[in-house]
């Protein structure tokens, strides 16, 4: 795992894991999981993730780029 960016209540993570490339918000009362591509909620609760949300529509291509140092074997 790794923190890509932390926010005053939330912070947003990318894992080594399976799927389509997507990171991670958690925070207090937050816990979603967003399609890096389409930046559509794949999972959890965003309502507070503002934000969050701003700052990943804008860093896209870091976020994508990421995932993929993560979760490319070889």
């Amino acid at each position: 795992m790794t923190t890509v960016k932390r926010f005053k209540t939330c912070k947003i993570s990318v894992y080594t894991d399976h799927g389509a490339p997507h990171f991670h918000i958690r925070g207090t009362d937050i816990n979603a999981v967003i399609d890096i591509e389409t930046m559509t909620l794949r999972a959890g609760n965003a309502f507070k993730a503002h934000e969050a949300l701003d700052w990943a529509r804008n860093n896209r291509n870091l976020l994508l780029a990421e995932w993929t140092r993560l979760n490319t074997k070889g």
